[in-house]
């Protein structure tokens, strides 16, 4: 952990309410979202890659995969949430919708999203743990699906 670069819980709780999709995300942001803590860290942006690909190698190692509604999205996002936490990071469970491009809405989801420090900024990013993907839109690099950020837990 070469970082000790903090953030406010007020600051990240207004990043977080900028990235929520629509009226209905800013709204369901404000009413469900919790935040745990009164400082965060920031993540150097290489640490964080280094940490999801190590979180890829244990769940690779361990034999899990997605097993629909005993190891699904939110079971991977509490994984990831509790493997950062050993790690000495916080970083939040999102919940939200997933839509595809062409197919439209496809279900809720559970990823994970967190404060990274990208090229000196402060940045939210999105990761999907079932993957190992690190994006800063709401459009994944790999899948290209549509992330629709509603609510988070850090």
């Amino acid at each position: 952990m070469s970082s000790t670069k903090t953030i406010g819980y007020q600051r990240l709780w207004f990043m977080v309410l900028m990235r929520a999709w629509g009226l209905k995300g800013k709204i369901m942001h404000i009413l469900k979202s919790w935040l745990m803590d009164v400082e965060y860290k920031v993540i150097p942006y290489d640490e964080l890659v280094e940490l999801v690909y190590e979180f890829i190698h244990w769940l690779h190692e361990k034999n899990l995969h997605y097993i629909k509604e005993y190891f699904d999205c939110d079971d991977f996002a509490t994984a990831f949430k509790s493997f950062m936490a050993v790690n000495g990071y916080n970083v939040g469970v999102a919940i939200g919708e997933l839509h595809h491009h062409e197919y439209g809405f496809l279900g809720y989801h559970a990823w994970n999203i967190a404060v990274t420090d990208y090229m000196g900024q402060e940045k939210l990013v999105f990761i999907e743990p079932q993957t190992g993907d690190i994006f800063f839109t709401n459009i994944s690099r790999i899948d290209k699906f549509i992330y629709r950020l509603l609510a988070v837990i850090w």
